[in-house]
């Protein structure tokens, strides 16, 4: 994550440097226009990539929720007394 955050700052600041050095070279609006698609193209896979990791968190998340509630039953319409012992002996 730490490196997808490096090279993101790293080429806005490129680009950004670019765009002020020259906003009317012909030239330069060209080699601009590859770097912004480039650029684009870099930030789309790395939200892709952040957003598959999210689902991934959150069904493992899910799992570990379902897999805890596994030993706990609820039981409803039982009379409880107050005196019984609910501990499982061996």
């Amino acid at each position: 994550m730490a490196e997808i955050i490096e090279v993101f700052l790293m080429r806005i600041t490129n680009f950004e440097e670019e765009l002020r050095k020259s906003p009317h070279s012909i030239p330069n609006t060209a080699s601009l226009a590859a770097e912004f698609t480039s650029f684009k193209a870099f930030v789309v896979q790395a939200l892709s990539s952040l957003q598959q990791q999210v689902e991934l968190l959150a069904h493992t998340v899910d799992q570990l929720e379902v897999r805890s509630r596994r030993k706990m039953l609820l039981f409803q319409g039982i009379p409880e007394n107050s005196k019984e012992n609910t501990a499982l002996t061996p």
